[in-house]
């Protein structure tokens, strides 16, 4: 789910982001309920947010450590995702979203605004598509 505009605030704070003051949350008219955003990933919903350089990005981290940054926290921050998947699944966001880069590696803050968007999408889209070349 990718909100636009008015909403996503509240549609965050739904998600687990902050406490929630009141709504509710449906998937296929089932309510649910969402403590955190681990278990909002764990139904396969993610946010966008509306600040990516506050909420969205590591600007001090690399285009790869942002990409696989939500796939980390799905699989378990101690259970290491290889160097060569990092590689291949980062090279295939950047290929597929064309992503203006000089490298995999280059720091995310140094890029323009849409392309840190992209490098968000990426994320998300990593943690929740089966992109397994590498295995």
């Amino acid at each position: 789910m990718v909100l636009l505009g008015s909403g996503r605030t509240e549609t965050g704070n739904l998600i687990g982001i902050n406490q929630i003051n009141k709504g509710e949350l449906k998937i296929h008219s089932d309510k649910v309920q969402l403590s955190n955003p681990m278990k909002a990933m764990q139904k396969k919903i993610a946010f966008c947010p509306e600040d990516r350089k506050l909420q969205g990005i590591i600007g001090d981290l690399s285009v790869r450590d942002n990409i696989i940054l939500a796939l980390q926290a799905k699989e378990g921050m101690f259970r290491h995702i290889p160097y060569q998947k990092q590689v291949m699944l980062a090279d295939d966001c950047i290929n597929l979203l064309k992503i203006k880069v000089s490298d995999r590696e280059q720091l995310i803050k140094n890029l323009s605004g849409g392309n840190q968007q992209k490098v968000i999408i990426s994320t998300l889209s990593a943690a929740f598509c089966a992109i397994n070349k590498a295995e």
